[in-house]
């Protein structure tokens, strides 16, 4: 299952928020990872630059065969320039000794980061 677009808030557009069932992983598998991964979500720009992300506070070790809900919030820079930006997952060794994790989805992949959606910066 590919993780669900972002939801901007109303009240402040330079929040994006995750609630909780916005984002949903499935383990196809038949095991849990054992290595420490971190979560990331980021903003990437037209050329790929990734503008905006953060680590969200879930621990992917957790995520057993099955489905798994993840909620977070993270801010853009307030300079940030109107416009599309991709909205990018990736799973990211947190001390920079392997490669991100593959994914198994079709969505775009760049250097670890996989597009699954879109925002609009206004």
């Amino acid at each position: 299952m590919l993780p669900l677009p972002a939801c901007a808030g109303e009240d402040d557009w330079q929040d994006i928020q995750f609630r909780e069932g916005d984002a949903l992983f499935a383990n196809p598998g038949v095991a849990k990872l054992y290595h420490s991964y971190e979560l990331q979500l980021a903003l990437q720009s037209a050329t790929g630059q990734i503008v905006s992300s953060t680590v969200v506070p879930a621990d992917p070790r957790d995520w057993l065969p099955g489905e798994s809900e993840v909620s977070s919030r993270f801010s853009i820079p307030s300079n940030l320039a109107s416009g599309g930006y991709s909205l990018a997952v990736g799973l990211f060794d947190p001390d920079h000794q392997r490669p991100p994790l593959k994914l198994a989805m079709s969505a775009p992949v760049q250097a670890g980061w996989y597009s699954v959606g879109q925002v609009f910066i206004q």
